[in-house]
């Protein structure tokens, strides 16, 4: 929902006729994660992706029959049918798509998106007569959107925000049914919190805006710091590190990244770094810097553990040179720790087989 926001008001602001497919279940392996979003018009319009495109045209065919019939549906995709090997199904599994028209509904969801609100969106699934999205929950409450059918799904709604993950609940209906309903989590953007308003830092902020960080650049110089240099950062603060943090709002999903290489700059930054929530906290330096960072931090009283949080040399190990690929190793480390993985290569890994 989060790429796709921007298209889905403009398109539905020229014409109404608009379609949207969602990935709402999944049956071992898929190019696509649960809750990935097509976005479909006439005229060949498309945007965004359920399954980096094995299945894209079909369910494009499939969009234009929904606007035409104003019926959701559910497809399923496996390569055990015929027709999924057809269209290019071939990972494995088996994904759900549950295409509908674009309404009110969605239109909200996307604006509270792009204003930076968490949402979920309860889309059910079956019974296929009633497919279709059914109620928006915000980050700020669940609003009018979240009808009495829905209530008994509101806890897991707010848990399924708070942890940014999708997931399918089971519901009883008013007529008595048993149905299928995805919840559907499209979280705030974290927060990656920039000290330095290096070339790396402009590097990446261009990397980190795609995996849903809200970035922050905090550099009093102003001259830096511009809007010029950092036309795609979100924020800008011209103060330093200490004052600077204690207007954002750092949690377990925030990142705080210190590239000043100056003491003047990293000793306020990291001090208010490991004070804060921060689930990943980096600094640039040579392993020489960062054993003198962490004994002056030991000095100020933090433990072993606590100075453990921050990784330096920051990065992940692939030979980075240039600014663009130290940001790019800055980004794949804090995405490796978010997802608690080693960050080695896939095909190092050592295979089990069982006879």
């Amino acid at each position: 929902m989060r790429q796709i926001a921007a298209e889905l008001l403009e398109w539905r602001a020229a014409d109404p006729r608009v379609a949207i497919a969602t990935v709402v279940g999944i049956t071992g392996s898929a190019p696509r994660p649960l809750g990935a979003t097509l976005l479909v018009a006439p005229a060949e319009r498309l945007a965004g992706s359920v399954s980096n495109g094995c299945v894209e045209a079909d369910v494009y065919e499939g969009a234009l029959s929904v606007l035409e019939s104003r019926r959701p549906r559910v497809v399923r995709y496996g390569i055990s049918d015929d027709r999924a090997f057809t269209v290019g199904l071939s990972c494995g599994g088996t994904i759900e798509v549950l295409i509908e028209p674009v309404g009110p509904i969605h239109e909200r969801a996307a604006a509270a998106v792009r204003a930076g609100t968490g949402v979920v969106l309860a889309r059910i699934v079956s019974p296929e007569d009633r497919a279709g999205t059914v109620g928006l929950w915000t980050g700020e409450g669940r609003g009018d959107e979240w009808g009495p059918d829905l209530v008994p799904l509101g806890r897991e709604a707010l848990i399924a925000l708070r942890e940014g993950h999708s997931r399918v609940a089971a519901l009883r209906l008013a007529d008595g049914r048993d149905a299928s309903v995805f919840l559907h989590a499209v979280p705030a953007p974290a927060t990656l919190a920039i000290v330095g308003a290096t070339d790396i830092a402009i590097a990446l902020v261009h990397f980190a805006k795609p995996l849903g960080y809200r970035s922050v650049v905090v550099d009093p110089r102003k001259a830096l710091a511009s809007r010029e240099r950092f036309p795609q950062v979100d924020e800008l603060v011209h103060e330093w590190p200490d004052v600077g943090f204690a207007r954002l709002a750092l949690d377990a999903g925030s990142a705080v990244v210190v590239l000043s290489h100056d003491e003047k700059f990293d000793q306020p930054a990291l001090l208010a770094a490991l004070r804060s929530g921060a689930g990943y906290v980096g600094a640039i330096g040579s392993s020489r810097t960062n054993e003198k960072r962490l004994a002056w931090l030991r000095a100020q009283g933090f433990s072993d553990d606590e100075v453990a949080r921050i990784h330096a040399p920051i990065g992940l190990d692939i030979g980075a040179r240039t600014a663009e690929e130290t940001a790019l190793a800055i980004v794949a480390e804090m995405l490796s720790a978010r997802r608690g993985r080693a960050g080695g290569s896939l095909s190092a890994r050592t295979l089990v087989t069982t006879g």
